[in-house]
């Protein structure tokens, strides 16, 4: 009678086969996984950024996006400014909140690494006591805490975002700085 099955042999030999290969594609993996998180980072972020361009053409008020700490990796608030202090303050209403971000870095052009800042026509001002204000445009680098490339998520004067792609070497400096 003829037995079937495999050898003890032949289970050790697939075993380390599969393993080896389970470590070939594990990088692979990893560089997928931190791939997707900075692109949502950015979409998520460029959507807030969308939301309060809209909020401020809708409700005809200032509307600011402010960073926590100055730093759009640990969060943010949209906010109605209708006192035009650039502050969230009593009685103003709070439209949404970021959450931090983990293993994500981020570095931004001032002013704009603490806020932007729309009026009621759609365009992106400077913070001031009147409902206009000087020209806000520039940049937010959003990158990996390690290793790797990132987005650099750029914003118009008329208000307007686009997502530019950044290598490795564009994040070096920012992931030196050991942010987060």
């Amino acid at each position: 009678m003829q037995r079937s099955g495999f050898t003890l042999l032949e289970l050790l030999i697939t075993l380390v086969i599969s393993a080896i290969l389970l470590l070939m594609a594990l990088p692979n993996f990893n560089n997928l996984v931190q791939s997707s998180r900075i692109m949502a980072v950015s979409e998520e972020l460029q959507g807030a950024i969308s939301l309060a361009r809209s909020t401020a053409i809708a409700t005809n008020s200032r509307t600011i996006l402010a960073a926590t700490n100055n730093h759009w990796h640990e969060g943010w608030t949209l906010f109605i400014d209708t006192n035009n202090d650039g502050n969230l303050s009593e009685g103003e209403t709070t439209v949404k909140v970021g959450e931090e971000k983990q293993r994500v870095v981020t570095d931004a052009s001032q002013p704009m690494d603490s806020y932007i800042s729309f009026i009621s026509t759609g365009e992106s001002r400077q913070k001031s006591k009147s409902s206009s204000g000087a020209f806000l445009a520039g940049h937010i680098k959003i990158c990996p805490a390690n290793k790797g490339g990132g987005n650099k998520l750029i914003l118009s004067g008329g208000g307007r975002t686009r997502l530019e792609k950044l290598t490795e070497s564009d994040c070096a400096q920012l992931q030196a700085q050991g942010l987060r």
